[in-house]
């Protein structure tokens, strides 16, 4: 268990049977009225976690190879885990690796790496997504937590689907 919410909903990992069991896979799940939900993967990693929840229910947390947190995502009830590198826009510079908590207007702190024009990941960097405007719906703003400065690197990027935390007045 990493995180529990108002409302005794609970989010964390557990190990689940698959081939290869030494491999230690697991998945996050949700401890919702008595019983354990798996949230999944990101399509193609191995194991996910998840470390933390609002009170509307969606969870954040990390997809990867079971050795790295390698995309950061969001559930939702009802939808499926969303890398949250697919609502940044490309050429941003980021990879989105582990999401660390989210809030109840659905703004999500997470862990990022810099990516060079070579394809190596450098230093590390906290960034905010902040959902944009709740009547549009479609955009996220990230703002970069470096120690250097706060600063909107990508302003209303496009998101798809209708799985993503929307803001709350």
């Amino acid at each position: 268990a990493q995180w529990i919410n108002e409302s005794g909903l609970i989010v964390g990992s557990a190990d689940f049977p698959r081939p290869m069991p030494e491999l230690n896979f697991h998945d996050a799940v949700i401890w919702k009225n008595g019983k354990i939900n798996d949230l999944g993967r990101v399509d193609g990693d191995a194991c996910s976690r998840a470390y933390g929840l609002n009170e509307r229910g969606q969870v954040v947390g990390f997809s990867g190879d079971c050795h790295a947190a390698l995309h950061a995502f969001v559930w939702e009830e009802g939808g499926t885990m969303l890398d949250l590198n697919t609502v940044i826009p490309p050429g941003s510079g980021l990879q989105l690796t582990n999401a660390i908590n989210i809030n109840d207007r659905g703004e999500i702190l997470a862990e990022s790496v810099v990516v060079t024009p070579l394809g190596d990941a450098d230093i590390g960097r906290l960034v905010l997504l902040v959902p944009c405007d709740e009547g549009r719906g479609d955009c996220v703003n990230v703002l970069s937590l470096s120690p250097e400065s706060t600063q909107v690197l990508s302003p209303a990027a496009q998101r798809p689907g209708s799985q993503q935390p929307n803001a709350q007045d």
